[in-house]
């Protein structure tokens, strides 16, 4: 007796729609996180209430990192929306958790580049 198996449907879509779709969940994140610093509610008190656990007082720029990388995605033509400014800017989040050890991620951060290198090493 012959098996017969469904076949899975299959999406075709086009570069610049993924690229779309992807931006327009960065800005959605973005605003979210954005509200979430200025309004009061119990999904949004949550939502920041993690961040802030997680990122410390860093989580304020994410919503800014966030947006660049929309605006990368969506392929805005500005100098803020070249390639290497979302990069740095990540680089530089990144960077500023870890030297202030702001929330887990940063305090994390820390500690395994001082076992890595040192504790002044660390922060240079």
């Amino acid at each position: 007796m012959a098996r017969h198996y469904k076949r899975r449907m299959k999406l075709k879509l086009k570069k610049n729609t993924v690229y779309t779709i992807a931006a327009v969940m960065l800005l959605g994140t973005s605003g979210i996180i954005g509200l979430s610093f200025f309004q009061h509610g119990t999904m949004l008190g949550r939502i920041r209430d993690e961040l802030v656990n997680y990122l410390g007082w860093s989580a304020l720029l994410l919503p800014f990192l966030f947006l660049s990388f929309a605006a990368l995605l969506l392929g805005f033509k500005s100098r803020w929306t070249a390639p290497n400014i979302p990069i740095g800017f990540s680089l530089i989040f990144g960077s500023i958790i870890g030297i202030s050890q702001s929330g887990v991620v940063g305090y994390t951060l820390w500690r395994y580049l001082e076992d890595l290198i040192s504790g002044p090493g660390a922060a240079i």
